[in-house]
């Protein structure tokens, strides 16, 4: 063998291979159980399940979903063409509406609904995993439990046991394919990407206009991965931010009551927006929530479906200005953060790009905050604490008490979700923490009442007559339930009392009727007295009926005929009213137009027994 061909190996090279060959050796056995993605997937769907399970078998909420699912005709007998171009409870997001009618299609009961809303929440934490893996460039313990958090945390229970919330599980489906889609195509570099980013965030759009603050959250994600915000990357994004500008002008008209100049349909009137609080208030209760928000991330306490505006000598009170303190040096921090601590900043940036458009700055509802709002936005706080956790400590001497939470908060959203089996359930949960909103004591207290549990329906409702309280629901719902016991003088008292707080003219015919109705049974001149009042106050044909129960009782039959013949002429008659224009006519002498009405009564109604024994009176078999 010549020298040539002859190879040399020495025992530094030998050295070298071996540390190569037991580099990949090493590379290639898992580190973690998470880079298994079907096993990690499974941890995170069955985790889920367990915590939600009992929401399988709650019922509908008398909180919107009336009016999106049980009593919208459009959803039950699938409109398609309504759905698409309706505007809902001051909300434009066809594609949420016709996922209702896609589950109506199966089952009109509240199981499949929610089953379905659970169903897109577990895709959504598996898509927080996928999205924070590779944002972290594959730090799997961090991607699982933000995902873990996301669809454990007791926060969310809202926004996945809730129906009418639908929309807030869909948008963000959307919303995170369209991240994903983004930094693979800013990794890759490839069009199609790019295509498909731009698609999923036009259906987060049409899921819901909370949609609309993707193009910032992307700008977030370049600062993630180049390591600041570059002006033509903001402009790189344009076409995102015109489908954001149409949508979020679709929005604030849909909330203040529009149709979009004529071309979607409006299915109920009105404006959503909350004109009464300074833009100072707004400001103060913008500050409240941000902060709020944060703390029950760490401490999910006092949970319930409705943050009721405080009074407004409430708002004096020192946490309503200390929050606001806070929170403002929590943003400053994150600026200040930008070139040193990328994770502060990010964290705090998405947090804030996703909720800043319901801390009521625009006031909407009446509410100051609502726990469905954090569902988005605390990915940021969780990924980011988790990040500098992972940065600053052992994570993996942290896995068990990350584990121990995990198992707390998966007993805290089972205990949530039964909150939610009811309306019922839900009012008794919010009641303890505003026990003078008129809103969740009335809605309460009419329950107990059809329920024929009139002691709680009045002790719910006169502890905030005792407190001053200055709505005239309370005393109406008092004034009820007295009456269903009997207790006349006392349901008048309570109805005279609530006139001075009916400002309008509906409180005002609600009491006036039910000040008649009461009288009937005591006094029917007075009774006729608040009947025409009530009539006087809004012309409602019923009551020309009430009015002419009353003429018959005082023997004023003429007037009795007068009022009973408007209500014909306006074809509300009912048989009730035929077997009274009865009465009227006979009394009058009109034997003939008396049988006339009576056998008009019972061909409305066969089952009229009164107009069958009127008959039999008259001699008629």
């Amino acid at each position: 063998m010549s020298k040539k061909n002859k190879k040399i190996i020495g025992s530094v090279s030998k050295d070298r291979t071996s540390q190569v060959a037991d580099f990949h050796d090493e590379s290639a056995k898992k580190t973690s159980i998470f880079e298994n993605k079907w096993l990690t997937y499974s941890i995170l769907a069955l985790s889920i399940l367990i915590a939600y399970f009992g929401a399988f078998n709650n019922d509908f909420v008398g909180w919107d979903d009336n009016a999106y699912v049980y009593e919208n005709q459009d959803v039950l007998k699938q409109n398609w063409g309504r759905l698409l171009g309706a505007i809902y409870e001051a909300n434009y997001h066809p594609l949420t509406m016709l996922t209702l009618g896609i589950n109506a299609m199966i089952s009109k009961k509240a199981g499949i609904f929610i089953f379905t809303n659970v169903l897109i929440h577990i895709l959504n934490a598996i898509l927080v995993f996928v999205f924070i893996k590779k944002l972290t460039i594959g730090k799997l313990n961090i991607a699982f439990f933000t995902a873990l958090f996301f669809g454990i945390h007791p926060m969310h229970v809202e926004s996945v046991a809730w129906v009418s919330e639908r929309k807030d599980v869909l948008y963000t489906f959307f919303f995170l394919l369209s991240s994903i889609y983004y930094v693979k195509y800013v990794q890759e570099k490839t069009k199609k990407f790019l295509t498909l980013s731009l698609l999923m965030f036009l259906l987060s759009c049409l899921s819901k206009g909370m949609a609309v603050v993707l193009p910032l959250v992307l700008v977030l994600i370049d600062y993630w991965i180049e390591g600041e915000i570059k002006l033509k990357n903001i402009l790189s994004k344009w076409h995102y931010f015109a489908i954001a500008l149409l949508f979020g002008l679709i929005a604030l008209d849909a909330q203040s009551g529009g149709n979009f100049g004529g071309l979607f349909i409006r299915i109920s009137e009105g404006s959503a927006m909350n004109q009464f609080w300074s833009f100072s208030d707004k400001l103060l209760f913008a500050g409240y929530g941000f902060f709020t928000y944060i703390v029950k991330l760490f401490v999910p306490y006092n949970l319930h479906h409705f943050y009721a505006y405080p009074y407004v000598n409430e708002v004096k009170g020192s946490v309503f200005y200390f929050l606001p303190v806070l929170s403002l040096l929590l943003l400053v921090a994150a600026v200040l953060s930008y070139k040193r601590n990328k994770a502060l900043f990010f964290a705090v940036g998405f947090y804030f790009v996703t909720l800043v458009l319901v801390l009521q700055i625009i006031a909407v509802g009446n509410a100051t905050m609502a726990e469905r709002y954090s569902y988005l936005p605390y990915l940021g706080l969780i990924f980011g604490i988790l990040y500098l956790v992972d940065k600053n400590l052992d994570f993996k001497k942290l896995t068990l008490v990350f584990g121990l939470v995990s198992l707390v908060f998966m007993f805290l959203t089972s205990r949530q979700v039964e909150t939610w089996k009811d309306t019922k359930s839900l009012l008794e949960n919010s009641i303890p923490h505003h026990p003078d909103d008129s809103y969740l004591a009335s809605s309460l207290g009419t329950i107990y009442a059809k329920e024929g549990n009139l002691d709680k329906a009045i002790k719910v409702c006169e502890g905030p007559i005792s407190r001053g309280a200055a709505n005239y629901k309370f005393y109406e719902i008092t004034g009820n339930s007295y009456f269903l016991k009997n207790d006349l003088n006392k349901a008048i008292k309570y109805y005279n009392d609530g006139l001075v707080f009916a400002k309008d003219s509906i409180g005002k015919n609600v009491l006036y009727r039910n000040l008649g109705v009461t009288y009937q049974k005591i006094d029917q001149n007075e009774a006729l007295k608040y009947f025409t009042l009530a009539y006087e106050n809004k012309k409602e044909v019923d009551l020309l009926k009430l009015k002419g129960g009353s003429y018959i009782a005082l023997g004023r039959y003429q007037e009795a005929l007068n009022d009973l013949n408007e209500v014909y002429r306006q074809g509300f008659a009912s048989d009730s009213t035929f077997t009274d224009m009865a009465v009227a006519k006979y009394e009058l002498g009109d034997r003939v137009g008396a049988v006339k009405d009576l056998e008009t009564a019972l061909k409305i109604n066969p089952n009229n027994q009164t107009a069958k024994n009127n008959l039999k009176v008259l001699g008629i078999n």
